[in-house]
């Protein structure tokens, strides 16, 4: 077994992969001024649905690593976008939802 599988196996991986290179991404993006940042997000951090379709309104309780990761960086863009300082501030209400990372 490689280090690589243990992390994965182990859902240390999904943090590397989902969370910290995306907070990379996300702090290299602001710096060089991307106004519009697309995040493919999952089902996932919705948990088990009460409803289906999920909508995008429902409570978010992800139950495995993997959705949780995916929840940590739509938190980070949320923070971002809601950031004085950053360049997302600019994105139309209509449009935050897609560069948040909130649709599903």
């Amino acid at each position: 077994m490689t280090t690589g599988t243990v992390l994965v196996t182990g859902g240390a991986g999904y943090y590397g992969n989902n969370t910290a290179a995306s907070r990379n991404l996300i702090e290299i993006c602001v710096a060089k001024g991307v106004e519009r940042f697309v995040f493919s997000s999952t089902a996932a951090v919705y948990g088990i649905p009460e409803k289906l379709p999920v909508p995008e309104t429902a409570p978010t309780r992800p139950i495995n690593r993997y959705g949780r990761s995916k929840l940590i960086t739509e938190s980070m863009l949320e923070d971002v976008a809601a950031s004085p300082a950053a360049r997302l501030q600019g994105t139309p209400p209509d449009q935050r939802s897609y560069v948040s990372g909130q649709s599903a």
